[in-house]
């Protein structure tokens, strides 16, 4: 029996986060849309909510919560962990994808969009 098809996506996400780990946990099958341009993946992703911010997510005793809640709004294309190493702040956030630049700009306002090609 493989365990890891049995873990909720929200508890995959505290997983990876406890462990200060980089990662992009998908929250659909794929990025693609049948209005997308040809069914290309999402190219620029844009931070729209952040989940956690702070030096150790295991700490937070509601992080399971916060991301279960996020994850059920069903409005984010995936959830992403970072590290920055300067500061040594982890940092959870819900995002969405988008096909076109000028489109995730006029989104994003002062968030910053992410370009996943470069």
């Amino acid at each position: 029996m493989n365990t890891l098809a049995t873990i909720p996506p929200a508890q995959h996400v505290v997983n990876q986060a406890n462990w200060l780990k980089d990662f992009t946990y998908h929250l659909n099958d794929s990025d693609e849309s049948e209005d997308s341009d040809l069914f290309a993946p999402a190219r620029y992703v844009v931070s729209m909510g952040n989940i956690y911010k702070g030096k150790n997510p295991s700490l937070d005793c509601n992080l399971l919560i916060k991301v279960s809640d996020r994850i059920k709004e069903n409005m984010y294309d995936s959830i992403s962990g970072r590290l920055d190493k300067d500061t040594g702040e982890y940092s959870i956030d819900a995002n969405i994808h988008f096909n076109h630049q000028d489109l995730a700009r006029k989104v994003a306002g002062d968030n910053v969009v992410y370009d996943l090609k470069s």
